[in-house]
């Protein structure tokens, strides 16, 4: 009886109150539902990023990896003296065998293709053929091609022999089985992964019938697309047209998507790594799930209490009294495990806005306002100003509610020794939601702070030591002070007084070319190199000739990387020099191979057409130039009368007659046939002009042929000077050929200068 009658009593004050709690969980759960959705689109982005980054640098190991094999392979069929010899289908047999490829062949400088069985078919890949004899390897994805009919990949490196360009070899690789490295299982089979070129066309889709981006050019799908979070076409093609990796969120099939964008690494390649919405709603809905049985338990644990406490009335100031005892006993707990940590403790009163620090163990002291915050709250240490302000950061988050902040402060002794410490907080709030103190922690970390500082330089170090170098340094640029090196595999440490740029010139006045010395000089400066690292550049690298030349042209790179040292915060460069002699002396021949006449020596038409073009378009005001077109009289009369072979002599004799009596930087080539062109700058007089065209006309007087030695060779000589620019190359070629005529016309074996006003001069014999 007394049990209802309380229950009576108290019944109006129990329904208030359960309606309080469902009215104030419901709101709760709102609340909570919409930051559910918000931070499911937070860890969505976030996560997808993550798996963009797997992505790309799965593709790219694969592709490189790949391409390093087929460069290793071609190096070893440089050796074998021919193609069709049974050791190269081994060895074609082998490289098959040994790598992922669906078929590999050998193909040779006429562009024929050789299988591991010694079936030949003819290419038809004329981009992979000249890039090939250019001396270059390279990716590129074919569709419908000799190769197959499908999409696949070819990667290819040229096959040098000798210094020789001898044919390439070309690995067939199917994308099929580059689809699993761009798969997004994480997200249930709602993901999507397109790798696409700069001008949107597609190279890989992972399969998926949810086709997110669409299966035609990546542009067209983005102009037609709604963008939200303040994106937009214009920004997403810039960031990939510069490079730049990000994040999307666009409507599109009446779905919202989001996506992550990165460069592969590999040509022009992007990835772009895309979700459906519906990803994040589902998780949101799991998330509204849990928090609605969870506020469903509290509701009924609430209500049990505050039936509890009307039918246990009587016992409340006991409890109370129960609870804070126990809360003491807690805060000592926390204070004792604290301080047998070696942590101090802190609070921060928020309305106050000051910090106090917990001295003793037992009584709060050393109260201090924020906004004058001293630089002593960590004993005897001085706080960084850098360190300083990232506090105050956090001390501003946890004023706008944040429910937990950390931060890591640098601290200096009166020695200028550095210390680190961790400051952790936790927020507390009141029954409004209003943060009111916040509890942490100051935890010395120092000696696991130097341990990653140490591990970060010893690593940085090994991978230049395990490059593959002559010589590596290590040095101070802020200080301009060499620390030590290893030359020779020896260690070399640095001596009382050892300056970094004067160690630099000693051992460029030793190693380096006297042509390359300057611009060594130059690029490794202290100023430079500090000028780049403001700017973003971490690394620089020069090649360069060896001084002595004694053994022969010997090439070397050296390459500076530059990083921050965390104790000192100075910029420390490390150096290593690598001998790149085979590589060098091949890009130089393969160079020369396809800007030189194969006959003469000279260069060929379409190189000496670019550096002319080149001249023309950097031309000065006031600096005389000269175009010269040169051919020998009756050349056909020599090669009807004694042969082709003679005529090829005759050409070689002329083209050595040229070399002897015109300068190194002069332009020099044949056009085709027996017409030579030469372009002389900065020409000093019309006069010396004049003496030079007529020592080229008595020069091949001299000249004869072995097939008859009675029979001497001549030439005639066009001449136009240019002296305004502005000038095509097509314009100057007109005028100098018209004077060529002119001199044709007057007997040949003698030039004429171009004179449109006074017309042809005389001839001089």
């Amino acid at each position: 009886m007394k049990i209802n009658a309380t229950l009576k009593k108290d019944w109006p004050a129990i329904c208030a109150g359960l309606i309080i709690i469902i009215v104030f969980s419901t709101l709760s759960f709102k609340k909570f539902s919409d930051q559910c959705l918000e931070y499911s689109y937070e860890a969505t982005i976030n996560r997808l990023a993550e798996l963009s980054a797997h992505n790309v640098d799965g593709l790219y190991l694969e592709l490189n990896t790949a391409l390093q094999y087929v460069r290793n392979s071609a190096a070893a069929f440089a050796v074998l003296d021919g193609f069709d010899s049974p050791e190269a289908s081994e060895l074609l047999s082998k490289a098959l065998e040994f790598s992922d490829f669906n078929r590999i062949w050998l193909v040779d400088s006429n562009n024929v293709g050789r299988d591991r069985r010694g079936h030949l078919v003819e290419m038809r890949g004329g981009r992979v053929f000249n890039s090939a004899r250019e001396g270059q390897s390279g990716i590129l994805m074919s569709r419908g091609s000799s190769y197959s009919k499908g999409e696949i990949f070819l990667i290819y490196a040229p096959v040098v022999r000798q210094g020789q360009f001898a044919g390439y070899l070309l690995g067939v690789y199917d994308i099929q089985s580059l689809i699993a490295q761009t798969a997004t299982p994480q997200f249930n089979g709602l993901g999507y992964t397109h790798v696409f070129d700069m001008a949107g066309e597609s190279i890989i889709r992972s399969e998926n019938p949810d086709s997110i981006i669409g299966s035609g050019n990546v542009w067209d799908f983005f102009r037609g697309v709604v963008f939200d979070n303040g994106g937009s076409y214009e920004k997403l093609r810039d960031d990939i047209i510069n490079g730049r990796q990000g994040s999307v969120s666009y409507q599109s099939g009446g779905q919202v998507r989001m996506g992550h964008y990165a460069p592969v690494g590999v040509n022009d390649w992007y990835m772009m790594s895309v979700v459906s919405g519906a990803v994040v709603k589902e998780y949101s809905r799991s998330m509204d799930r849990f928090a609605f049985e969870l506020v469903m338990k509290l509701v009924s644990c609430f209500a049990a209490l505050l039936l509890g406490l009307v039918f246990y009335a009587g016992q409340t100031g006991r409890r109370i009294m129960s609870i804070n005892n126990l809360l003491r006993i807690s805060n000592q707990r926390f204070r004792v495990a604290a301080f047998q940590a070696s942590h101090e403790l802190i609070e921060f009163d928020i309305p106050e806005g000051t910090i106090y620090k917990i001295v003793n163990g037992s009584a709060l002291s050393e109260e201090r306002a924020v906004s004058n915050l001293s630089m002593d709250l960590i004993k005897d240490r001085t706080i960084e100003s850098e360190s300083l302000y990232e506090l105050n950061n956090v001390l501003e988050y946890l004023r706008n509610g944040s429910k937990a902040e950390s931060c890591v402060v640098e601290a200096v002794d009166a020695h200028g020794r550095p210390e680190w410490y961790q400051l952790m907080f936790t927020n507390i709030f009141n029954d409004q939601g209003q943060a009111v103190r916040a509890i942490g922690t100051i935890e010395n970390i120092s000696e696991r702070k130097r341990t990653e500082i140490k591990f970060s330089q010893e690593k940085q170090h090994r991978q230049v030591v395990m490059a593959e170098m002559l010589e590596t340094s290590v040095f101070n640029i802020t200080t301009d002070r060499f620390l030590y090196g290893y030359r020779n595999d020896k260690y070399q440490g640095a001596e009382e007084g050892s300056f970094y740029y004067h160690n630099l010139r000693h051992r460029v006045w030793q190693m380096v070319h006297p042509d390359d010395r300057q611009m060594v000089m130059d690029a490794f400066s202290p100023e430079k190199l500090k000028s780049d690292y403001r700017q973003g550049l971490t690394a620089a690298c020069v090649e360069f000739r060896a001084a002595d030349e004694s053994a022969g042209e010997k090439w070397f790179s050296c390459t500076i990387n530059v990083a921050v040292d965390p104790d000192s915060k100075g910029l420390i460069g490390y150096s290593y020099v690598k001998d790149i002699t085979a590589q060098k002396l091949q890009e130089l021949s393969l160079k020369s191979e396809a800007e030189r006449d194969g006959l003469t020596g000279l260069y060929n038409r379409h190189a000496v057409e670019k550096l002319i073009s080149e001249q023309l378009a950097k031309k000065e005001e006031g600096i005389l130039d000269a175009f010269i077109i040169l051919d020998l009289d009756k050349f056909k009369y020599i090669n009807d009368t004694y042969g082709h072979a003679a005529g090829d002599e005759a050409l070689k004799l002329m083209a050595d007659n040229l070399t002897r009596l015109f300068r190194k930087s002069d332009i020099m080539g044949r056009m085709g046939g027996d017409e030579f062109i030469i372009f002389l700058h900065d020409v000093k007089s019309v006069e010396m002009l004049e003496k030079r065209a007529g020592s080229i006309c008595a020069s091949l007087r001299d000249v004869a042929i072995s097939a008859d030695p009675a029979h001497r060779i001549s030439g005639s000589v066009g001449v136009y000077i240019v002296s305004a620019p502005g000038e095509e190359l097509s314009e100057v070629y007109a005028k100098a050929d018209e004077a060529l005529y002119a001199a044709k016309d007057a007997g040949k074996d003698c030039y004429r200068i171009y004179d449109p006003a006074a017309g042809p001069s005389r001839p001089e014999k």
